[in-house]
């Protein structure tokens, strides 16, 4: 029996439009004459919605459009879509009701999912209100892509949006260029003005209170007052001064200080403060907070890896200090790594450690150095390894 060729031909062509890129036609209504049922049983009825590029080009149906098989399902509509538009559905963001002057920044991230490399070539913005700048331009695949977005709160006040718009190019076994956009807006307070824009806790050094102030300055109801400040940091905590009044020409300046305890950790770290008031016309105004917590006394991790059991492990560990410090206790429950102590008060420490692998064990956990110096500090340092039995054995 000779094998059947498949192919749907269609009645009235011409009553089909032009349509813009991503937008939705039909096919005609005229009745479609199918010659013999495709490959995969499948044809696209008369009237079914469609979606065009601008060549006139089919990218798929709208979400609950039907063919002989069924209904188009949402994972089947998402997978129809051009490889640029699958990269991220995260694309607006909203600063809400900002202070003149605040600082205020987000940073839109998307995964490289394409399976070959990415370049961001280029990012333009609609609105002179919002600066975008593109961070990461060469991702790799499965590498997270960010492009910044900064409200200028100086400038301009009042609602403002824009559109950035990022050129990109995909690489592989031929290039393609696409852009993808990001939206963002909000409202910035012509009465409200903070100084400075954020809170920076730059290079400061774990284990040690830091703070910050800035000021804020309101004109408009004489009743007007900040009823609380809240945090998304467990660690940080705000003190509110009110400094002056002037009830009759309704004008208020306050001092915020901001409280940076011993228990945050070290590396970046960024967060948001609210400023909510006793004003109806909004809930709360964000106040950004960054910084950077630096160890006093620097020691590397620890990985050891996968090593055989019965194995000598002997090496060095660094610890690195700015000012000299005295090593007095390392402390490790798992009781398998032990160092030999050193004595006086130096900025370079070696130190000399052995580790038991009599017997096959997992440990991932940290290390704790005591060491003094201006005064008593505990540095966490990781420690990970695995033993795993021998497969040798005597005379093989």
């Amino acid at each position: 029996m000779k094998s059947l060729s498949f192919s749907i031909l269609c009645v009235g062509l011409s009553a089909c439009t032009s349509t813009a890129d991503g937008q939705v036609g039909t096919y005609p209504s005229a009745p479609t004459q199918i010659i013999q049922q495709p490959n995969n049983g499948t044809y696209i009825t008369p009237g079914t919605p469609q979606i065009f590029n601008g060549n006139g080009q089919v990218l798929g149906q709208p979400l609950g459009s039907t063919t002989q098989q069924g209904t188009i399902t949402n994972s089947q509509q998402l997978s129809m879509r051009p490889w640029y538009q699958q990269l991220t559905d995260q694309r607006e963001h909203n600063f809400g009701v900002v202070a003149r002057a605040s600082k205020q920044v987000h940073v839109f991230e998307f995964e490289n999912n394409t399976g070959a490399d990415l370049y961001l070539n280029n990012v333009r913005t609609s609105c002179g209100c919002t600066k975008p700048l593109i961070i990461t331009q060469h991702v790799k695949p499965q590498e997270t892509a960010q492009v910044q977005a900064t409200f200028d709160t100086l400038k301009f006040y009042g609602k403002k949006g824009a559109t950035l718009t990022v050129s990109m190019q995909k690489t592989g076994q031929y290039v393609e260029h696409a852009e993808i956009q990001f939206a963002v807006k909000g409202t910035i307070r012509r009465d409200v003005v903070m100084s400075p824009g954020q809170f920076d806790f730059q290079s400061v050094s774990v284990a040690e209170p830091s703070q910050r102030t800035a000021k804020l300055w309101y004109a408009g109801s004489p009743n007007w007052r900040i009823v609380d400040v809240k945090s998304t940091n467990p660690n940080l905590s705000v003190d509110i001064k009110e400094i002056t009044r002037e009830a009759a020409q309704g004008k208020v300046n306050y001092e915020l200080t901001v409280n940076l305890n011993d228990q945050q950790t070290t590396g970046q770290f960024s967060d948001t403060l609210t400023i909510v008031t006793n004003d109806p016309a909004t809930s709360g105004m964000p106040i950004q907070v960054t910084g950077m917590v630096n160890t006093v006394v620097n020691v590397s991790p620890i990985a050891l890896g996968v090593v055989n059991q019965g194995q000598n492990i002997s090496k060095k560990l660094i610890v690195r200090s700015p000012e000299p410090i005295s090593i007095d206790e390392i402390k490790c429950d798992c009781g398998k790594i032990s160092f030999n102590p050193t004595k006086g008060k130096k900025t370079l420490h070696i130190l000399t450690y052995t580790f038991d692998t009599s017997e096959p064990t997992e440990i991932d956990e940290k290390i704790t150095i005591v060491s003094t110096g201006d005064k008593q500090r505990e540095t966490k340092v990781a420690f990970s390894a695995q033993v795993v039995a021998s497969t040798m054995t005597m005379g093989d």
